[in-house]
């Protein structure tokens, strides 16, 4: 269907691909809070160590903030039975939504998310997908999250009787459970054979900050309207935080 027949995310590229002195600091504090707690017990080469700090950073799109965060939970709670384990800056950087996940259960309290009955139909269809890098495991969250995101960008679209664009919009979504398979098995195969993924599908949540929705949202104002911020304005009625 052309409505989910948009380019994969592409994560941020830069020419300078060597690792910057936050990228070294960040290496050094993980290799010395692991060798502290006897889980490294062989050198390790600062440089790659660095380098897997820097992909992170450029390639997976994750700002400094939330690395120097996610370290400084991960270091303090190394060993922990709920701590994921990454002994190396490559696994920290595989594991890496895990382990900001635990930071968050931490500091701001995590309720679980409840999976309703829609979402675990399809998760069963998904399920039956290879998930690389143990990302199944976050199926069930993004998928619920996605859908209750879906269902508060339906709605917002039906409101909009007068809106050509949202009109059109509406009709090519589908019920939430044919959009949402159709959604993540467009994400699994972007990533199925990604050797360079961290395993993060957070960034491939339905929501309004999407790069896919607003792939998608420049298609339609490329196909329907001139107005270069068309779907810009569509997306402040939708949410209700246009200007009055």
């Amino acid at each position: 269907m052309g409505f989910l027949n948009l380019q994969p995310d592409d994560p941020t590229t830069k020419s300078d691909t060597t690792p910057s002195e936050f990228d070294t600091k960040q290496a050094r504090k993980l290799a010395y809070a692991i060798k502290s707690k006897r889980k490294l017990m062989r050198r390790f080469h600062i440089k790659s160590w660095a380098d897997e700090f820097r992909k992170l950073r450029q390639l997976d799109g994750v700002s400094k903030q939330r690395i120097k965060s996610a370290l400084k939970w991960y270091v303090a709670n190394i060993g922990g039975e709920y701590t994921p384990q990454a002994f190396s800056a490559h696994a920290f950087r595989a594991k890496f939504a895990q382990i900001e996940a635990g930071s968050k259960r931490q500091w701001k309290g995590k309720q679980e998310v409840s999976i309703e009955p829609l979402a675990q139909e399809i998760l069963e269809t998904l399920s039956q997908l290879r998930w690389p890098k143990s990302s199944k495991d976050q199926l069930p969250e993004v998928v619920q999250t996605s859908l209750n995101n879906f269902r508060e960008f339906a709605k917002g679209l039906a409101i909009l009787l007068d809106d050509p664009l949202a009109n059109h919009l509406l009709g090519h979504l589908g019920t939430p459970r044919s959009f949402l398979e159709r959604w993540f098995r467009k994400v699994h195969a972007d990533v199925a054979n990604w050797t360079d993924w961290n395993g993060n599908l957070q960034p491939y949540v339905f929501s309004r900050q999407s790069k896919r929705l607003y792939g998608l949202g420049m298609q339609l104002v490329s196909q329907y309207t001139n107005r270069p911020n068309a779907w810009k304005e569509l997306m402040e009625r939708v949410y209700g935080d246009h200007k009055t």
